[in-house]
């Protein structure tokens, strides 16, 4: 029976192996302090893409809540005789901007305070109905527009998002 010697390595592959190791030690250290950066790049802006999006909707969802609680405040007298026609225009108004004001308390990343920021909102008012946005309405609607500065998470340039939103009570038949 024969029995196979186990192979021994050549000490000139070993010595040879050795030097390019220790040439290599450091490479993967150089690898990520230059790929670093770019990560951090990349986290801080998908975090203040994120932010962008989330300070959007709460401006959007309290502009559209309070617009919704504003169109509600119709008169009782012609509601009773089965039309529907709104308050004065000046007390629509006044009660959508108090409702949005309330509604901006939990919003961060305005560049302006509360009350700055809710008299930027065109408000406009079809007590009977008529066109806003490009939509025409047989009912009371409530419009109201808001291009809001706000500011960045991370430092960057602030932006100016254009918030516009209809509401309108349901037509009763």
């Amino acid at each position: 029976m024969i029995r196979a010697r186990p192979a021994r390595p050549n000490r000139r592959g070993l010595i040879l192996r050795r030097r390019i190791r220790r040439r290599q030690a450091g490479q993967s250290f150089v690898m990520i302090a230059m790929s670093l950066p770019f990560l951090i790049a990349l986290v801080l802006t998908s975090i203040e893409i994120g932010n962008f999006m989330l300070e959007r909707a709460e401006v959007e969802d309290a502009l559209h809540q309070a617009a919704r609680s504003a169109v509600q405040t119709f008169e009782y007298q012609p509601f009773a005789e089965n039309r529907q026609a709104l308050q004065t225009e000046e007390s629509v108004k006044q009660l959508g901007r108090t409702l949005f004001m309330a509604n901006l308390q939990a919003v961060n990343g305005l560049v302006h305070d509360r009350t700055t920021t809710a008299n930027l909102v065109r408000w406009t008012v079809y007590p009977t109905g008529g066109t806003c946005l490009g939509q025409t309405f047989a009912t009371p609607v409530v419009c109201a527009e808001l291009d809001v500065p706000m500011q960045s998470l991370v430092g960057w340039d602030d932006w100016t998002p254009h918030i516009a939103t209809i509401a309108t009570i349901d037509r009763i038949d």
